[in-house]
């Protein structure tokens, strides 16, 4: 199963601008998206296995395993081009 799991923080002004971008494209191409709070959701992110040096960072998964990783805002074309390695 493919899904994106985004790390973002309320403070974070290219997290809120990116935030529906990704929602469009994870939509239109039915990914699951799940958005994680680095400063209110840290117990979900440890379960995971996931850590972030910058915001947002987006993790590619499939099967429950991290594929591919990027930091930052991304374009619709870079998000399905990240899927399509999935």
């Amino acid at each position: 199963m493919k899904k994106i799991i985004k790390l973002e923080a309320d403070w974070c002004v290219p997290c809120k601008r990116f935030a529906p971008v990704i929602k469009r494209v994870c939509d239109e191409m039915n990914i699951e998206l799940i958005s994680l709070d680095v400063e209110k959701d840290h117990e979900k992110i440890l379960e995971y296995g996931l850590s972030a040096m910058s915001l947002p960072t987006i993790f590619f998964m499939r099967d429950n395993k991290v594929i591919s990783h990027k930091f930052g805002t991304m374009s619709e074309y870079e998000i399905k081009h990240e899927i399509d390695k999935l």
